[in-house]
């Protein structure tokens, strides 16, 4: 009996953990996010622009030189893909703790 009730128990705080893990939505991205980091030297900013339709609008500055992409993104739980238009490669971030994560630098959404 006593096995039984710690399988229940144990059952009831996964569920319960694993339900209340956000699934992040377009609407959650929706907005300005911004980054700074160095990168082989050099300074690195980065501007998303994410909009509801699941469009976005990316400005890198690499030393003050900047290039602009457009693409459409994905959400699929906490992970991010970016696939800009005309490009042949994508771009994926880990949603956590509201910013986005991608090879050790980190973005973060501007209120």
């Amino acid at each position: 009996m006593k096995k039984a009730v710690s399988i229940l128990l144990i059952t009831f705080i996964m569920i319960g953990t694993f339900s209340s893990c956000k699934s992040y939505t377009a609407e959650d991205m929706e907005g300005t996010w911004y980054g700074s980091w160095e990168y082989e030297g050099k300074q690195i900013e980065a501007y998303i622009e994410f909009y509801g339709d699941k469009d976005y609008i990316e400005v890198i500055s690499n030393n003050g030189v900047q290039k602009t992409y457009i693409g459409t993104y994905t959400i699929n739980g906490h992970k991010l893909v970016l696939e800009p238009s005309g490009e042949n490669y994508t771009t994926e971030y880990k949603i956590k703790n509201g910013s986005l994560e991608n090879e050790g630098h980190k973005i973060s959404k501007q209120e």
